[in-house]
């Protein structure tokens, strides 16, 4: 593929189909970095930037035609310091990246899991970005689906949530948290949707 800074995120459940995101600046500051999507059929397929800094995929559908990540939108805040918001998103062929939001109780929103037929999304928001990979401070599961929207998952004892995961079926996630002591923990739980 040739291409700077790549990673691979997720595959498809029937194998044919590859996403995840590449550095595509020429400077090292900022970083910015596009999602792809690779086939054999198709090559790579760069999926851009949403007319935002950046875009990574995180997560893809059994059969390889859904894709779900997160953008960064950057500004400049108080003392010229660096700002960055982030927002799922959705892609599809058909209907290219469709932003779904930060789910109005934080700042930013990343998209980590799909279910096999794409009806369930589930990602982690968050209110303040904290500087521990994985980890940020006051977060937040939540699931999406289009019937329902975002919605935030019940809160689960800790301070922090970290990515999360969707079963195949949509009806379960798995993912980690971390308690005010430093602690870190895994939890499953069902998803009840609206």
């Amino acid at each position: 593929m040739g291409k700077k800074g790549i990673s691979v995120n997720a595959v498809s459940a029937d194998g044919s189909v590859i996403v995840g995101d590449f550095h595509n600046s020429q400077s090292e500051y900022p970083m910015l970095y596009h999602a792809f999507r690779y086939s054999q059929s198709q090559g790579f397929e760069d999926l851009g930037a949403m007319s935002t800094e950046s875009t990574f995929a995180q997560g893809v559908s059994a059969d390889g035609s859904l894709i779900v990540g997160h953008f960064e939108i950057g500004s400049s805040g108080k003392n010229s310091v660096r700002q960055i918001s982030s927002h799922a998103f959705q892609y599809s062929h058909p209907e290219g990246m469709k932003d779904i939001g930060v789910a109005g109780w934080g700042e930013s929103a990343f998209a980590t899991g799909i279910s096999n037929d794409g009806s369930v999304i589930v990602g982690q928001g968050v209110f303040r970005i904290g500087f521990i990979v994985s980890f940020y401070e006051n977060s937040f599961a939540f699931v999406y689906t289009e019937k329902g929207g975002m919605q935030k998952l019940s809160q689960i004892g800790g301070e922090s949530v970290g990515f999360l995961r969707v079963s195949a079926d949509g009806t379960s996630v798995a993912g980690s948290y971390r308690e005010s002591n430093g602690d870190a923990y895994v939890y499953t739980g069902k998803v009840i949707l609206p």
